[in-house]
């Protein structure tokens, strides 16, 4: 969901299942309307993971996989980040996108290779993604070219967490913008989040302070976190 340029009402945008078709619909004091169908980016064949706006309502990003041949255990399944350009006041998606990241992963995550979440900083100029084989990348928006901007950020949730973060792999799921600007990783299944303390800031500066935050006594963290607006958590309509 992305907020329209008005500032008071919202665009809701799905994609449709093997195709690259996004369909968008404005939800407005008058009900809802629509869609505006863009198509553009890779074709979604198995199913999108995620899909993220940006908190400034100019940029999208999409976690998509894509079947990439068969060994012996079964089909290989490819997933793709993808960034892309939207226009908050007509609720199309550019046809400008840019792949970011693509991993294989094997059957049975024999190939320790998948993308677990991805989320902008709160101030919409840096772009983060996490996985297995992957760990913690961050992009620069800003950059003439954002794939070469790749940076590999360590981040540890301290000694005896089931659930580290490193350049070696994650086991965290998702990653959501939070009202405290801050960028929490949840677990694939925990009791502990990851916090990424100063999300808006280049490189290792990022992380700062705690890097973890333990969940209370009985409750649990399981595939990540529910759905969140981004820019309607940190800039709440009046």
């Amino acid at each position: 969901v992305v907020r329209h340029c008005n500032g008071s009402d919202f665009w809701v945008i799905t994609s449709l299942h093997n195709t690259n078709h996004f369909y968008t619909y404005l939800v407005s004091s008058s009900g809802i309307s629509g869609p505006v169908i863009s198509k553009v980016g890779p074709v979604d064949q198995v199913g999108t993971m995620h899909l993220k706006s940006s908190p400034l309502g100019d940029k999208l990003a999409t976690v998509m996989q894509q079947e990439d041949g068969v060994d012996i255990e079964g089909i290989i399944m490819r997933n793709y980040v993808t960034l892309y350009d939207f226009d908050n006041c007509t609720g199309k998606i550019c046809e400008n996108y840019l792949c970011v990241n693509d991993t294989s992963r094997a059957p049975q995550d024999n190939v320790d290779q998948w993308i677990g979440g991805i989320s902008f900083s709160p101030d919409g100029k840096l772009f983060y993604l996490m996985g297995s084989g992957v760990g913690l990348l961050q992009y620069d928006l800003k950059a003439a070219d954002i794939k070469a901007s790749q940076l590999s950020i360590s981040i540890s949730l301290g000694a005896g967490s089931s659930n580290p973060i490193s350049s070696g792999g994650s086991s965290f799921l998702d990653i959501q913008i939070a009202p405290d600007g801050k960028l929490y990783t949840g677990p694939m299944a925990g009791d502990t989040l990851g916090v990424i303390g100063r999300p808006n800031l280049r490189g290792q500066a990022c992380i700062s302070g705690p890097t973890k935050f333990a969940l209370a006594f009985g409750k649990y963290c399981w595939a990540g976190f529910p759905n969140n607006i981004s820019g309607f958590t940190l800039f709440p309509p009046n």
